[in-house]
């Protein structure tokens, strides 16, 4: 019995703490432009500053400060850079690379990106365009890419590394489905969300009575399931149709710090357990960073349906999450010495990766 309990428990810590194996990298944007009656599309790509900058070492003098001479004098080499990876196809036929304009410095909701216009020639005018980001992954495998047409927030991909490459239709990509697809995917690619969610999940369980089993910790899962979504879906509310607006950056660093403060509660015991409360207080927090993503593929059209279906995904993807974790926490009921002994591990070890995130984060 005692094997099976340890197995069952161990189960339960690989399936919460793949976020500890990096922090997601920050998100980078492509709009595919295409004129009519032409074959040469073009693509403006936002990348994430920090990530181009450490990729090709532009801080040639390695005095700690990239400097904007040093992105103008490397403009070709971050121009190669990108259009090796990002890759694009006319009918099946590969589209060749064409002339640049000079890079610009813009500031989106989730950082500083570099914004680069690449040219594309291709033989096939008017064919299925493609849009393949493989090599992207290669270096970036914890980035996201989202990709728009001609600047519409109705037309919207979502690039990973296990979905690396996608055809252009706008058939594909509209509207409601698109949209809670990409709140899924968000979330599930959201490494300090998830961290939070585990610690939630954690002392969700040692807060549970063992003599009640399953429907204490059922009850308790949904009290904390219940806050945390109405608080996110307030402040992403709020923030995607501009009526809050903070900066990405102290959100990012509060993101972080809302899990070192969890881990702490955790590790502490189930007598100062505060679940629902601490849930939605935090979830607050979180809602601001869901926001950041998604007004960045807005256009101002009708916000209805993006919101709705980035919000819908969210909770998908979050219910997805405790249907996997919480019967195998239950399992650990039985187990309480080794219950306590590996959640005060995780809540130390997901403190430790808080306090990183807050450092890599600071401006």
């Amino acid at each position: 019995m005692r094997c099976r309990s340890r197995a069952v428990l161990a189960a339960a810590m690989l399936v919460m703490l793949p976020v500890v194996e990096a922090h997601t990298g920050g998100s980078s944007y492509v709009d595919v432009r295409v004129e009519p009656n032409t074959a040469a599309p073009q693509l403006q790509v936002d990348v994430a500053l920090p990530d181009v900058a450490a990729a090709l070492r532009l801080d040639r003098d390695a005095d700690g400060r990239l400097r904007w001479r040093e992105v103008l004098a490397a403009q070709l080499e971050i121009a190669s850079y990108l259009q090796a990876r990002l890759q694009m196809s006319s009918a099946g036929r590969p589209c060749h690379p064409g002339p640049i304009a000079q890079p610009l410095l813009v500031d989106r909701d989730t950082g500083r990106h570099l914004r680069m216009l690449l040219a594309f020639s291709c033989a096939e005018q008017g064919g299925q365009l493609s849009l393949d980001a493989s090599p992207w992954f290669v270096e970036l495998a914890d980035q996201g890419v989202y990709v728009t047409s001609d600047g519409g927030s109705d037309q919207v991909l979502l690039l990973t590394k296990d979905r690396p490459a996608a055809a252009l239709d706008a058939a594909h990509q509209q509207g409601f489905r698109r949209f809670w697809i990409l709140g899924a995917l968000h979330l599930l690619s959201g490494y300090d969300h998830l961290a939070f969610l585990a610690l939630l999940l954690l002392g969700a369980v040692r807060r549970s009575n063992p003599a009640i089993g399953m429907r204490s910790l059922l009850w308790e899962t949904a009290r904390i399931a219940t806050a945390f979504t109405a608080a996110h879906s307030i402040t992403l509310a709020l923030a995607a149709t501009g009526a809050l607006q903070i900066p990405a950056a102290p959100v990012e660093i509060a993101i972080a710090a809302s899990i070192f403060i969890t881990a702490v509660v955790v590790f502490a015991g189930a007598d100062r357990w505060i679940g629902w409360p601490l849930a939605f207080g935090f979830g607050l927090v979180h809602g601001l960073g869901f926001a950041n993503v998604l007004a960045e593929l807005l256009t101002g059209r009708s916000l209805l349906a993006p919101l709705l279906g980035f919000n819908l995904g969210i909770e998908v993807a979050q219910l997805l999450v405790i249907a996997v974790v919480a019967p195998l926490l239950w399992q650990a009921l039985s187990r309480p010495r080794l219950l306590r002994s590996t959640s005060a591990a995780s809540a130390l070890l997901l403190a430790g990766l808080s306090v990183y995130w807050m450092a890599q984060r600071w401006p």
